[in-house]
Parts: C-alpha cells; sequence; structure tokens
C-alpha cells in the first residue's frame, strides 16, 4: 500500500493537469473565431504539436522542456490563439517525453530523467500553462493593424521578449510549485533546472522571428 508521500507527485501531476485544462478551456472559450479561409485549429494545432515534440526529443541541457520546440508557441498563438499554442505545448512537452524514456538508453545524448510517468504529467501541465500565459502576452503586444505597419519589427521584438520572459518565470514558478506541493520544500529552482529554459527562450526567438515573417509574407500577398 503507498503511502501519503508516495502519491503526492501523482497528486501533484493531477492538480496541475486539473488546472491547465480548465485554463485552457476558458482562454479557448474567450478567444474569438477563425477567420474565413484559416486553417482549422485541430489540425494546426496537431501540426505543429508533432514538430514541438520531434524539436523537444533534443535535451543536451536536460530537463524536461520543450526546449527549441517552444518555437512552435509564437506562430500558433498569432494563428490560432493561445489556448491552442498551450494544447499544443502541452501534448508536444507530453510526446516527447515518453519518446525520450524509451529512446534515452540507445541514441540519445543525455539520460533519462528521473520521476517517472507522473513527472511527465507535472512537466506538460506546467508548459501548457505557461505557454497559455505567454501566448496570452504575445498576443495582446504584438503590434497589429497600423501599429503593425509603422513598427512591426520592433514591435514584435518588445512582444516576444516579453512573453518569452513569462514563459519561462512561469514555468519556473510552477515547478517550485509542484515541488512544494509533491513534498518538497519552497524554494527557487537551482541552475540545472534553468539552464535548460535557454533552448526554450532560444525557441521562442525563432518562433517569433517565424512568426514575423508569416506575417510579412500574408500581409505582401494580401
Amino acid at each position: 500500500m503507498r503511502t501519503a508521500t508516495e502519491l503526492r507527485p501523482a497528486a501533484t501531476a493531477l492538480l496541475l493537469s486539473a488546472a491547465a485544462v480548465s485554463a485552457l478551456v476558458v482562454a479557448a472559450g474567450w478567444a474569438r473565431p477563425a477567420p474565413d479561409g484559416a486553417p482549422p485549429r485541430l489540425g494546426l494545432g496537431l501540426a505543429f504539436a508533432a514538430l514541438g515534440a520531434i524539436a523537444a526529443l533534443h535535451r543536451p541541457l536536460g530537463g524536461r522542456t520543450l526546449g527549441v520546440g517552444a518555437a512552435l508557441a509564437p506562430p500558433l498563438a498569432m494563428v490560432a490563439g493561445a489556448a491552442a499554442a498551450g494544447w499544443a505545448a502541452g501534448a508536444a512537452l507530453l510526446a516527447a517525453d515518453l519518446a525520450h524514456g524509451g529512446l534515452a538508453r540507445r541514441w540519445l545524448e543525455t539520460p533519462r530523467v528521473d520521476g517517472g510517468p507522473s513527472a511527465g504529467v507535472t512537466a506538460a501541465a506546467r508548459t501548457a500553462l505557461a505557454t497559455l500565459a505567454a501566448g496570452l502576452l504575445w498576443s495582446g503586444l504584438a503590434p497589429a493593424g497600423s501599429a503593425a505597419a509603422t513598427a512591426p519589427d520592433l514591435g514584435l521584438a518588445r512582444a516576444a521578449a516579453a512573453a518569452a520572459a513569462a514563459y519561462a518565470v512561469a514555468a519556473l514558478l510552477l515547478d517550485a510549485a509542484a515541488d512544494r506541493l509533491a513534498g518538497g520544500r519552497w524554494r527557487w529552482p537551482g541552475r540545472r533546472r534553468v539552464a535548460p529554459y535557454a533552448l526554450d527562450l532560444g525557441g521562442w526567438a525563432l518562433g517569433a522571428g517565424l512568426a514575423a515573417v508569416g506575417r510579412g509574407l500574408g500581409g505582401s500577398l494580401g
């Protein structure tokens, strides 16, 4: 029979998952309907999630993060909304974690991260919530209309920097909260846990650049 201490990681995963699903459902309800001719959100989200999962398999700094796969968030949030980006990011992280567990011992450059399935689910929920928060900020700050026409590069750079910072801070705070809920002490994550987010920040920068290029092409074609 498992003790309460042994059940805490599973309870933490369940609690964060419920919070992530609730937040994503609420955010999706607030989202504006997709414009005519836009790609279906489900298909687009699945495609981005698959690409993000493949990119997230590369974990040279360890940890359970999206890494370069975080590049999926800015363009998807811009096209389909922050909720779609959150769903895709969480699914990508979970898929990558499951795949990484089976492949790490043979082909990948880093060992399997400890923690079991509960840790993977917790990481996926954390990633979804952090991506949702950053996606909402990105969607709100990215210039549109006349502002996009007058200073698109500067406006997008500011929005990308703010959203990437929000993503990293939210993820680290959720990490600390998950540790506390699982029975640990409340403490700011150390360098070993912070370091993997360097790749995530690079992924956000890459994704913001792709979103800017895509919007520029869309505007020129339109």
